[in-house]
């Protein structure tokens, strides 16, 4: 019988080569009697020698006949379950048929007495789960038919069966599971192959050149609908959103290839396992939500041009929110359908699991009725009736063009008109019709059971289905006549920016800005070859003080003669002929939004051409603007007649001259405005404001300090410090070596300022302290369960966490850092490190080569007025051959150091938020530990980014910590972090945990959310910077206390040989360890920050959260970080604040006392104590700019982004203007105001040591 080396393409070709043996029992006579040698046998069964053919028989039990039965046939019956000891009689049994049955269970065993048993057939039956002792004892087998089971797990069943030659499935991905046997059939489904995903070489191809194609063409369109104004930009906004869906197939297809890529020679090995895993779920799934949600977009798009044309003064054009919320909405409905199937798992099984390119067209009997009647009903439903529309829409449209055409215009006209709009729609109508009519006949071959052949699917998936993906880009956007024309456009303005680019001289000053415009309607042409006239007018930009909202005021120039600039805007295009001169020009007014300033502008000089071959130029004097170098925004210029293309134009033209210096003028202009007119009180008496150098009152003051020697100086007792100190010891005690290893920390116990979530990831813990559990390390609460969802005023959204993605917090523990931090102190000190609580270190010190020498601690005894008291003492100083920095977020040391090395150079600004924290015990009943809920959304807005979490702690007591985070890069100066965190707890998922419940303590404290973007150099000579100091915190996660605790150790590690070194050669006094930084970005921190790298900036988009939650699902799932860009930040935190009177004031509810709390009563429970005869700690580079600036421009944002009252602005005590005064007693360290201060005037530094918050275990 030869039947391995045939019809390999066919999943069905077995029966065609078995049909005489297998397919039904044989009754030729030749050696076989016709006499029945069994004895009795059943009603309905026939007998023929040593054969039973009870086919059809309804039996459901094995029957009872003799045991010398060597062949029997038991195919059409109601069997449902063959017990283990069924066939233990028959050992002579040769060919067992159990065809068409309801068995759906095979025990153990069940086989193992029929060893001369050959072949078994158990083709259509409901088998899902065998063992490879199902199998046991079936010595004698050769042929085995599996086909048309849902099997879900199969185990190496070749191992029972050493004869086995011919094995069957209904799927040959089965046959990964029997590698060593002769022919497994089939060896392919059409699509994949035993050794490749895509078995053709022409979709192997295919497949990245229609990815490739695809992510072009919509990243393209993306970036230049981006890049050019476009009139309708409600209509740029869904082309942005329909590239960004066509885009997403791309994306699937990238992956394919990838994955194709990955398996090439030896699929069969994975494509079972492929195929289940959540990569292939939810690769499928993207496919399936670019497919839906460019259908409705492509839907919307018509419906909307159809609604325009056909009933032109019906019609209104849709407004921002309308437009909005249909793409929200489509958004939403998308990501419904196509991850429908991975929550409700129950109901769809492996959905996306069908086949080896994970697109569920189920061209054949998919596993369950519903996923059967879901792929009916997007197919050949929803995607049917979309079709139709479409099609149905823009016939329509171009039969109401042509009737209206052939009325209103010329004849020939009308007929190219017509043929061009014609072919525009024929276009449109057959690339759908191309990519959708293959899926429609499809499935409803599938519905009347016509078996298709999975080459068929393979190419609708890979060549048919991504055909709107790919072209709609051209269609909609590429060959459009606006698109053209601007492309042409950009053209022209590079060859006219060339001259200048290379270097050539110019004929008008180097601040020079040129660009081309179309002509205008109402233009005229002179005849072809006359040279153009000359034409001047007057212009001038002058700064007018704005004395309201209007745009329009016209006000006198003044003649004040300042320096001015040229700008030159070319108007026509080289070869066309120009408009005659006109005699009179709109005048425009700009307004700056972040200075409240109005500019004039008029014409000034108009260059005619002297031929047809060089365009006419506007020249525009414009003086030297007072704008600071930040790049201020312009709100838009308004003429007489707005949004004309010139005022575009002088638009642009005037942004060229914003990064002049002349921010003097401008404080000048504003402090005549909003300044009292009193002297500004002095509020800064700190002596790193004021030298005491010059102050009388510091003379004959003893200023020496004491020194002492440390091996190693550690700033900080954080975790990144604690474990710096820690491994440094262990070190030492493993080589026995002497290491001096000294922690200075300015709260009055260690752990005293530690503020955290926390849920803490034991990853480090584990690597230094393996047997933390022995040691009696503080962490009592593992997570039991996870929850995350999206909030509104009224609801909640529950979003599934799916596994991969930062948010999941499985094998971690809920803890109090501060009490973990403790724990860590006490082990420091079993090991020797010589801990100093309650000192500050206030300054940086240096040799004379410049490397850093260790730290001094902050001078005690100074009074609020800045005068030494009787009990003056100064600080002392600690030297070390290394020191290093772990001074937390946004340090007062690391700011110096940046200066001092540049560390900042490159890299981008670091961004942050600020975390409010409170403990609660709560009732009992309510109580879950382990549990862990974090959200987003409500009470912010889509563009701050921000979040809230609750956790259920095991302490003893019903006790849970919940926090809100703010992200500091917000723009509204109304904003007040802790009154939004008040109003978060009134939520409706909220309250009712708090409700009954007893608040007992709360902090605050900054958050580095730079990510790796945002680090600096780590390294310099004598220190490094460790733990949160440089930003190490992994954002998405929330968590940054384990890739603390790791930098802390690398850092002691990469130290320690070279601090034990007798005779070691160093370039500067203090030592400079770079292994340090190679040691950490070989780490696998450094990977899982890399990994999350995009996720904080992707926030920064017009959809603002939910856009940046699509990015991570999207591309942080599948690509896991390893995506060829990165992402970059917006700037400056303190930068993106905007203008008080370009905001709404926010309308906070009272607290109630029970739930919400005024802010003075809540930094009472936080400990805060520091001594009230001492300069504040909070300093100002100039006293005069909090009321001369914030207050006048951004109405004092200090006092609202403060999470503990420190800032407020009161009235003078002459009644003259308002002063601010600053609380430095309730201040908690969280160092916001230094990082938000729109002037960054505020300068935080370290108060007497001791004082600040005394947080118990948060």
């Amino acid at each position: 019988m030869r039947t391995d080396g045939r019809a390999v393409g066919d999943n069905n070709g077995w029966p065609h080569l078995f049909d005489k043996y297998f397919g039904m029992p044989s009754y030729n006579t030749g050696t076989k009697s016709n006499v029945c040698l069994l004895g009795v046998v059943p009603e309905l069964c026939q007998c023929r020698d040593l054969e039973l053919d009870c086919d059809g028989a309804q039996l459901e039990d094995i029957p009872v006949v003799a045991i010398n039965v060597t062949m029997m046939s038991l195919q059409r019956n109601q069997l449902q379950k063959l017990r283990a000891n069924t066939f233990f009689k028959y050992q002579s049994l040769q060919k067992l048929y159990l065809s068409y049955n309801k068995i759906s269970v095979l025990m153990p065993g069940v086989f193992q007495d029929l060893h001369k048993l050959e072949w078994l057939i158990l083709e259509n039956n409901k088998i899902h789960q065998m063992s490879s002792m199902t199998f046991s004892g079936l010595n004698s087998l050769v042929l085995l038919v599996l086909l048309n089971n849902s099997l879900t797990k199969l185990d190496d069943i070749c191992r029972e069966m050493p004869r086995l030659n011919w094995l069957y499935f209904k799927k040959f991905q089965y046959c990964g599971y029997a590698p060593h046997v002769r022919s497994c059939k089939p060896n392919t489904d059409g699509i994949s192959s035993f050794e490749d995903l895509l078995a053709n070489i022409v979709l192997r191809v295919f497949v990245w050149v229609v990815s490739a194609t695809t992510c072009f063409g919509n990243i393209f369109v993306i970036c230049m609908r981006s890049y050019i104004r476009s009139e309708n930009k409600l209509h740029a906004m869904c082309i942005i959103s329909l590239c960004c869906a066509d885009g997403l197939m791309g994306i699937y297809l990238f992956m394919i290839g990838a994955y194709d890529l990955k398996f090439r020679g030896e699929y069969n090995r994975h494509a079972q396992a492929w195929m289940d895993s959540s990569q292939c779920q939810v690769i499928g799934s993207l496919a399936m939500l670019s497919t839906e949600v460019s259908v409705l977009l492509l839907t919307y798009l018509t419906l909307e041009k159809y609604i325009c044309i056909v009933y032109p003064f019906q019609y209104l054009t849709p407004g921002w929110r309308r437009t909005v919320t249909i793409l929200l909405g489509i958004w939403v409905f998308g990501f419904i359908v196509a991850f429908l199937p991975l929550v409700c798992k129950g109901l769809f099984r492996n959905f996306y699991g069908t086949n080896g390119v994970c697109f569920p067209l189920h061209s054949e009997q998919p596993e369950t009725l519903w996923a059967h009647v879901y792929s009916i009903v997007i197919f050949l439903g929803l995607n049917l009736v979309a079709f139709l529309i479409i099609v149905l829409s823009y016939a329509s449209m171009f039969y109401n063009i042509q009737r209206t055409g052939t009325q209103t215009t010329k004849y020939s006209n009308h007929i190219k008109k017509e043929v061009t709009i014609a072919k525009r729609f024929f276009s449109i109508v057959i690339t759908d019709s191309l990519c959708w009519i293959p899926i429609f006949i499809l499935k409803i071959l599938s519905l009347l059971q016509v078996e298709i052949p999975g080459t068929i699917s393979s190419w609708v998936v890979i060549f048919i289905l991504p055909i709107n993906s790919a072209l709609n880009p051209i269609l909609y956007t590429l060959t459009t006549r606006p698109f053209k024309e601007t492309i042409l456009q950009v053209w022209a303005n590079y060859r006219q920016r060339r001259p200048l680019l290379s270097g050539h001289p110019a004929h008008h000053p180097s601040l020079t800005w040129q660009e081309m415009w179309p002509l205008q309607e109402n233009s005229h042409s002179p005849a072809t070859g006359q040279p153009l006239e000359t034409t001047s007018t007057q212009a001038k930009l002058t700064p007018v003080e704005n004395t309201n909202d209007g745009y329009n005021d016209i006000t006198p120039c003044t003649q004040q003669q300042q320096k001015q600039h040229t700008v030159l805007v070319e108007r026509g295009r080289s070869g066309a002929a120009f408009d005659a001169p006109r005699t009179s020009y709109e005048t425009y007014f700009v307004r700056y939004q972040r200075l409240g300033i109005v500019y004039r502008a008029q014409p000034v000089h108009r260059q005619r051409s002297v031929n047809n071959t060089t365009p006419s130029r506007l020249v525009i004097n414009i003086k030297t603007v007072p704008l600071s170098a930040g790049g201020l925004k312009l709100a838009g210029m308004f003429p007489a007649s707005r949004y004309t293309s010139k005022a575009h134009r002088c638009i642009r033209a005037l942004k060229t001259v914003q990064t002049e210096h002349a921010a003097p003028q401008l404080y000048t202009a504003l402090n005549r405005r909003t300044c009292s007119s009193v002297s500004t009180p002095r509020i800064t008496t700190h002596y790193t404001i004021h030298s005491r150098d010059k102050d009388s009152r510091w003379e004959g003051v003893e200023m020496e300090r004491f020194a002492d020697e440390a091996d190693v100086v550690i700033v900080g007792a954080g975790p990144a410090g604690l474990s710096a100190a820690i491994r440094l010891k262990q070190l030492a005690n493993e080589q026995e070596k002497e290491l001096r290893v000294c922690l200075v920390e300015k709260a009055s116990q260690i752990g005293a300022h530690t503020l955290s979530g926390a849920c803490l990831e034991p990853t480090a813990l584990n690597e230094l302290f393996p047997d933390w559990k022995e040691r009696g390390a503080p962490l009592n609460t593992p997570v039991t369960e996870d929850v995350f969802g999206i909030l509104t005023e009224k609801h909640r959204i529950p979003v599934p966490i799916l596994p991969g993605l930062p948010m999941v917090n499985h094998g971690n523990y809920i803890v109090r850092l501060g009490n973990f931090v403790r724990w860590l102190g006490e082990q420091a000190e079993e090991l020797g490190v010589e801990l100093y609580p309650g000192y500050a270190a206030s300054e940086v010190l240096f040799h004379e080569d410049g490397s850093v020498k260790g730290i001094a601690t902050n001078d005690v005894g100074i009074a609020k007025d800045g005068s030494p008291k009787d009990v003056f003492e100064r600080g002392m100083e600690l030297h070390a051959k290394v020191t290093l920095f772990g001074e937390g977020c946004h340090g007062h040391l690391a700011k110096q150091l940046y200066k001092q090395f540049n560390l900042r150079e490159n890299c981008e600004p670091q961004t942050y938020a600020i975390g409010l924290k409170e403990l609660w015990t709560i009732d009992e009943k309510k109580w879950r530990p382990g549990r862990v809920e974090h959200s987003v959304g409500w009470p912010l807005n889509r563009h701050t980014y921000g979040g809230s979490f609750l956790y259920h702690l095991n302490e003893g007591e019903p006790l849970v910590a919940l926090g809100f985070v703010v992200g500091l890069d917000y723009t509204n100066p109304y904003l007040s972090p802790f009154r939004e965190f008040q109003r978060w707890k009134h939520h409706p998922s909220v309250a009712p945990t708090l409700e009954g419940g007893h608040r007992i303590a709360y902090g605050a404290r900054a958050l580095n959310e730079g990510g790796l973007q945002s680090i600096p150099k780590l390294t310099f000579p004598g220190g490094l910077l460790i733990g949160c100091s440089p930003g190490l915190m992994n954002v998405p996660k929330i968590k940054g206390t384990h890739t603390a605790m790791k930098s802390g150790m690398l850092a002691a590690e990469a130290i320690f040989p070279k601090v034990i070194a007798e005779s070691l050669d160093s370039e500067t006094a203090g030592l400079h360890v770079t292994e340090y930084s190679d040691n950490l970005k070989n780490s696998w921190v450094w990977k899982e920050l890399y990994a999350v790298r995009n996720i904080r900036p992707s926030f920064h988009n017009y959809f603002g959260l939910y856009g940046g939650m699509v990015y991570t699902g999207v591309f942080y799932w599948i690509f896991r970080g390893k995506e060829p860009w990165t992402l970059k930040h917006c700037g400056l935190d303190a930068n993106q604040l905007k203008p008080a009177k370009d905001c709404t004031p926010i309308e906070y509810p009272k607290p109630d006392g029970k739930i919400s709390f005024d802010l003075l009563s809540s930094v009472a429970l936080s400990g805060t104590n520091h001594e009230g005869d001492q300069p504040p700690h909070l300093t100002l580079k100039d006293d005069s700019i909090p009321v001369n600036r914030n207050l006048a421009i951004y109405d004092g944002p200090e006092q609202r982004f403060c999470p503990a009252g420190v800032y407020e602005y009161v009235p003078m005590e002459t009644g003259d203007g308002m002063r601010l005064q600053i609380n430095a007693q309730n201040c908690v360290h969280c160092k916001t105001c230094d990082i938000k201060d729109p002037s960054q005037n505020i300068n935080w530094v370290v108060p007497e040591g001791g004082g600040g918050p005394a947080y118990n275990g948060m």
